[in-house]
């Protein structure tokens, strides 16, 4: 049975509580990162393989740790048995969400000074 294809702009949808996100899973890469949209949905890489649920595992543990909540936060709706998922993520605005995972990758790490300006976040020694 063929699913109709959700726009765009669907792959976050808003929900009492909660947000709804869209992924699109490639287990066994060489390292866990989001490879932006395909197929109406977010790509995740990850390194686990596809059994005994490591990928599941990792891929929640990995949006958690991307969006700085917790892991329980964080749960597989639809699709646990398939590359293509629905996540739950509760306690987090629509915009947050959009802003963490959706953004483009050199503006994931920044973050807001005392007087609300954008301050890049630099990694490593200076």
């Amino acid at each position: 049975m063929l699913r109709p294809a959700q726009p765009h702009n669907e792959i976050i949808s808003v929900k009492p509580g909660a947000i709804e996100l869209t992924i699109s899973v490639v287990p066994r890469s060489s390292r866990c990162e989001i490879a932006g949209i395909h197929n109406n949905a977010l790509r995740i890489k990850l390194t686990s393989p596809p059994v005994d649920n490591e990928a599941n595992k990792q891929c929640c543990e990995f949006i958690a740790k991307q969006m700085g909540i917790a892991r329980r936060q964080v749960a597989i709706i639809r699709g646990q048995t398939s590359r293509h998922k629905v996540l739950r993520i509760e306690g987090v605005q629509e915009d947050v969400v959009r802003d963490q995972l959706l953004s483009e990758p050199g503006d994931r790490h920044k973050r807001k000074d005392k007087n609300n300006i954008d301050k890049a976040v630099f990694k490593g020694k200076y």
